[in-house]
């Protein structure tokens, strides 16, 4: 069974599968006729404005979107915050 756990403040979600010990982090971005799809974003590999925004994925697969390539920028940036979060050390405010 696959459990999507949502957050409010954050545009990514947790896919969580109980069978498997890993859980993987998405991102969620808006195709050019509206509809929302959740992406890996470790499978972007560039991200241009042209004047629409393109990604090119690491397998040469394209994707238009609405998106802005700052606001695709910014949800990576907050994907890689949660999923390095736990393997920096903790610091003490001692």
């Amino acid at each position: 069974m696959l459990k999507l756990r949502m957050n409010n403040r954050l545009p990514w979600i947790l896919i969580w599968n109980p069978g498997r010990k890993e859980k993987k982090i998405v991102i969620f971005l808006t195709r050019t006729n509206g509809v929302k799809f959740y992406i890996n974003p470790e499978l972007i590999q560039t991200v241009e404005a042209t004047p629409d925004t393109i990604i090119t994925l690491v397998n040469n697969k394209k994707l238009l979107v609405k998106d802005t390539p700052q606001e695709i920028a910014e949800r990576f940036i907050e994907y890689r915050q949660k999923t390095m979060a736990p393997l920096l050390p903790r610091t003490s405010n001692e």
